[in-house]
């Protein structure tokens, strides 16, 4: 090997762990991409944190029980980046939820979709923030 190929693979691997890391795991691998579930309820918690934060939302199931769903969401850089911050929601607040359901059948949702009737807040995955 010569020196140019020493310093071109030190660069490389230099990149490498330097270059932020967008796919960690895939949500594919525990959320069915291909199907979305809705939910209306109130928000009990909104955990601003990393590597995802949730959006905790109570809901009523089709039997008439009370269902509490953890909603996933993006890091706290990619939502700040969305113009969302950690006081975009609140306890109380109404909210309707669209989102991948788990593979296992428990209450989770990657999130896709939420709106804020109260004051026209959506959010979209692909598109930030519309208010």
């Amino acid at each position: 090997m010569n020196i140019k190929s020493i310093g071109l693979l030190g660069l490389l691997a230099v990149l490498q762990l330097t270059a932020p890391s967008e796919a960690h795991h895939s949500f594919p691998a525990h959320y069915d991409a291909e199907n979305i579930v809705t939910i209306e309820g109130k928000v009990t918690a909104f955990q601003w944190r990393n590597p995802h934060s949730f959006l905790i939302v109570e809901s009523t199931g089709s039997d008439g029980n009370k269902v509490v769903w953890a909603c996933e969401w993006n890091n706290t850089i990619a939502m700040g980046r969305a113009g969302l911050s950690a006081k975009s929601f609140s306890p109380g607040d109404t909210v309707t939820v669209r989102g991948n359901p788990a593979w296992d059948k428990q209450p989770r949702l990657r999130l896709v979709n939420v709106k804020r009737p109260a004051d026209g807040l959506e959010f979209n995955r692909a598109g930030g923030v519309n208010d």
